[in-house]
């Protein structure tokens, strides 16, 4: 409540501001500024009060640009969102530098057959499903003045290329608020960013067939697709040297890091103009570069991360002020069965793509909605399809303007639906806060008994369990899976231990002291000395939880065997599809050493399991040992604000012991979660370096 007490507030600043006005001397609007800050402001309040009803962030803040654009309130009138659209520039640079800082060398081998398959099934498939679907619709209902010979083909093919494309600034937003890490995480991202390659080079060449459509005197120009392929390698080539540049920068400079980034991405935005690079592309393979080729990646992630929420609420406040809700509303039937068409068709893709890729039966079936939403990229396609084909520039905009904003909509809620129900979301959702009670009834249900927690989703733990499955497979080796599946018992066991001595025991106990201060009338002399009390030493014993925890936990890493004798298998003496020359030099190796010196050394290869594991699996552990002191210091302030907000009336008694109760619940629930994580992470890794061992 009073959050829309505060978005009223700020509302009618902004209507006097807006009646008091002036003409502007030169082109901008001198609101410009103070709209900005109001979009922040307006915007994160929309946001949070529809994540109370489970929406995620990014809709609230397209639904607020829409709400307060020149469709519906016109408080950021159309000259006020031109001129602060230059921050998409600085924006989308920001985000597709943190997208290439994602993509991991790694994870992508282990995802390449899934994505690739995916990729091509969908290019196919959008070009009959979407294609087909506007044929259809045009030649039944004809919902589109189309005057010009050959139009519809033309339409169609432009509606399919626009129909490959997943927005990479969409999945990152949704995937940071929910601090996401899993299979389909990873997938959806590199997805994302591997199609904004592939839907340009399909636009290309609709654009090309389009133009010999209408035009049949004209011939097909394989020009066209020459110079893509020019731009698209000159942009790889200038994002390698950008992230060399940045690598450097790093290494011997260092010092105003978020300036220097800034700096850079308006610089490179305006060379990327003058030599017509694809700027998303150009920051994707820089941010990949220092991801892959340095150690520097956490330096180039702290000034993007201290500047990614205000940059989110902008860029995507303005993507929804920038929705006409007239033209939608004109073609909501066309635009309907268009995405419709791109759900059957990515459907199709995901289903098939993720059988060819091994993926598990649920993320087959959920990929889907992970893949739907669309932003800014198309858009910018919809003008240069709209400016190439002057012609068919009236339904090309109305048309992909109409179903690009369906995506935009709809996309991050079925994003983040598909997230949670495979498990890769570290914030579970709660359905319903448990009944209230006396303070002991409230400590019983704190801590539940030791079985998986209800915060984590079963399929999430089964699509987990697949993984692992799949790593122990590969190996092929009764011992080394052996090794693998008890390795991954006794950490878990570690973390079930300290959750049940340790994390419990302070739940309990932390319930008791706080809704012991919740006076039952109105004195809150209690709920004042309780507030008082000093509770600091608290955090340097749950530090030294959380140290002895990794110690043990290294501990267990420390007392593997150093090397395990492995037998040779056919993996190992004959090249595959994915192996380098390197690779393939070696086996070659093997196999003639193995058929002229018979000797038994020559049958068994020497794996380093010690050292592999370390490796692996301590990084990860220490940063979830970190993690978890860092949801402690959360959940501990979050007792504190709900103790605060019953002090000032605006939670009941009832209310306020039922939220703590929620808030250390899930403190619990949601650590126990991300170890098992990490721990599917770290062995799926450790299983592929023992396998090349």
């Amino acid at each position: 409540m009073r959050r829309l007490f505060v978005l009223g507030v700020l509302l009618m600043v902004m209507l006097g501001l807006n009646a008091l006005k002036v003409d502007p001397i030169g082109a901008g609007d001198p609101l410009t500024l103070a709209a900005i800050g109001f979009v922040v402001l307006a915007a994160f309040t929309i946001a949070e009060v529809g994540s109370s009803f489970g929406l995620p962030r990014v809709t609230g803040y397209i639904l607020a640009g829409v709400l307060l654009g020149p469709s519906v309130a016109d408080i950021l009138s159309a000259p006020v969102v031109a001129d602060m659209r230059m921050f998409n520039t600085l924006a989308l640079g920001l985000i597709a530098t943190t997208a290439g800082l994602e993509l991991d060398i790694g994870q992508i081998r282990r995802l390449w057959r899934t994505l690739t398959a995916t990729i091509a099934l969908k290019v196919g498939l959008s070009l009959l499903f979407v294609g087909g679907a506007f044929v259809a619709m045009q030649a039944v209902f004809s919902p589109l003045e189309i005057n010009v010979s050959g139009g519809t083909g033309a339409l169609a093919l432009i509606f399919s290329a626009l129909a490959i494309g997943t927005s990479p600034a969409i999945v990152l937003a949704v995937m940071t608020e929910l601090r996401a890490k899993g299979r389909l995480s990873d997938l959806v991202l590199g997805a994302a960013v591997a199609k904004d390659v592939v839907v340009v080079v399909a636009m290309a060449i609709a654009l090309a067939i389009g133009r010999s459509l209408i035009a049949p005197d004209a011939d097909f120009d394989i020009d066209v697709l020459v110079h893509v392929a020019k731009e698209i390698g000159a942009s790889v080539l200038a994002g390698a040297i950008l992230g060399g540049l940045l690598i450097a920068y790093i290494r011997y400079v260092h010092v105003e890091m978020l300036i220097f980034v800034a700096a850079m991405i308006l610089v490179v935005s305006e060379l990327a103009t003058a030599l017509h690079l694809e700027l998303l592309l150009v920051f994707i393979v820089a941010g990949f570069v220092v991801r892959n080729l340095s150690e520097y990646e956490h330096e180039l992630m702290k000034p993007l991360e201290m500047v990614a929420l205000p940059i989110f609420v902008v860029f995507f406040t303005i993507a929804g002020a920038g929705i006409d809700l007239g033209v939608t509303w004109q073609i909501l039937p066309l635009a309907v069965v268009l995405a419709g068409a791109r759900w059957a068709a990515f459907a199709v893709a995901a289903r098939f793509g993720g059988r060819m890729g091994g993926e598990s039966a649920e993320i087959q079936k959920q990929a889907v909605w992970a893949y739907l939403p669309q932003a800014g990229v198309t858009l910018g396609l919809v003008g240069v399809a709209a400016q190439r084909l002057p012609e068919l520039a009236e339904p090309i905009q109305a048309t992909g303007i109409g179903v690009v904003a369906l995506h935009l909509l709809l996309g991050p809620v079925t994003l983040r639906r598909a997230l949670t129900t495979v498990g890769d979301a570290a914030a579970p959702e709660v359905s319903s806060p448990p009944a209230a009670g006396s303070v002991e009834a409230v400590e019983a249900d704190v801590v539940a008994p030791a079985e998986p927690p209800a915060g984590i989703h079963p399929s999430g733990r089964e699509d987990r369990a697949r993984q692992i499955a799949t790593v122990c497979t590969e190996l092929d080796d009764p011992e080394l899976v052996a090794l693998l599946r008890n390795l991954h018992d006794d950490l878990m066991a570690v973390a079930w231990r300290v959750a049940d001595e340790q994390w419990a025991p302070w739940a309990r106990a932390t319930t008791r002291s706080a809704c012991s201060a919740l006076p039952g009338g109105d004195d809150t002399a209690a709920l004042r000395a309780w507030t008082q009390q000093a509770h600091g030493d608290s955090v340097t014993r749950f530090a030294e939880i959380s140290r002895r925890t990794f110690d043990d936990m290294r501990a267990r890493l420390r007392n593997l065997p150093v090397e395990i004798a492995a037998p040779l298998s056919a993996a190992d003496l004959y090249a595959g599809p994915r192996d380098n020359a390197v690779t393939r030099a070696r086996k070659l190796s093997l196999r003639l050493r193995r058929r002229w010196w018979a000797r038994p050394d020559n049958r068994r290869r020497r794996v380093p399991v010690r050292l592999a594991a370390r490796m692996a699996l301590e990084p990860e552990l220490a940063a979830w040992s970190v993690d978890v002191l860092a949801a402690w210091s959360r959940a501990q302030a979050g007792v504190f604000e709900r103790l605060r907000l019953f002090a000032i009336g605006a939670l009941t008694d009832d209310e306020a012991r039922r939220a703590i109760q929620q808030e250390l619940g899930l403190f619990r629930d949601r650590s126990l979660q991300d170890a098992e994580h990490v721990l599917t992470r770290g062995l799926c890794e450790l299983g592929s370096v023992l396998q090349k061992a």
